[in-house]
């Protein structure tokens, strides 16, 4: 009997392990208290870099890896979000048009931050900066044709999804200029 008890709590003390987050040495969480209040949602930037830490001495690289996959995945789920209302937008040729364009930028924002890794991997942090910042330029031209003359926005749901996907953005700059001061 204890050993069917024991066997069936086996899962569940994996699963624990597995879905909890690693602790965070004090260098570490120091680091991540010094990037999350330069941006704008403290939070969503402390969750975000707690939740996805591989050990638990991160170093600024791998806090600005966090950050690049997290932004990655967040552009490349939101361009594919886009290319399906952008199929839906026919018949609809000024708001087509909104959504080509941010379709676009979302590709650009993956294409920035893919280079922006091979920069810090080359150590080449200003070219990474760069990388980083024109990310941001990319989803605020996204952003500029959505007009907010209209008395509700059709674009309420991108203006939701670029929340997050610029807060990543801003935590991968406010990382790389630690670099900087490293």
């Amino acid at each position: 009997m204890a050993s069917i008890v024991a066997f069936s709590l086996l899962p569940l003390a994996a699963m624990f392990l597995f879905f909890h987050p690693i602790q965070s040495n004090e260098q570490t969480q120091q680091n991540i208290e010094t990037i999350c209040h330069q941006v704008e949602d403290y939070n969503f930037c402390k969750q975000s870099l707690n939740s996805n830490l591989k050990n638990p001495d991160a170093s600024i690289s791998d806090l600005n890896e966090i950050t690049i996959n997290q932004t990655t995945v967040k552009a490349t789920d939101t361009r594919a979000f886009t290319q399906g209302v952008l199929k839906n937008a026919k018949g609809y040729p000024e708001e087509a048009k909104v959504l080509s364009e941010c379709e676009k930028d979302y590709g650009l924002v993956v294409e920035f931050f893919q280079e922006a890794f091979k920069s810090q991997n080359r150590g080449d942090y200003s070219r990474m900066l760069s990388f980083e910042s024109s990310a941001l330029n990319a989803i605020s031209l996204c952003e500029a044709g959505f007009g907010f003359g209209f008395p509700v926005n059709p674009y309420f749901y991108l203006i939701e999804r670029n929340k997050p996907l610029k807060t990543l953005i801003n935590m991968a700059v406010a990382i790389a200029h630690t670099f900087f001061n490293v």
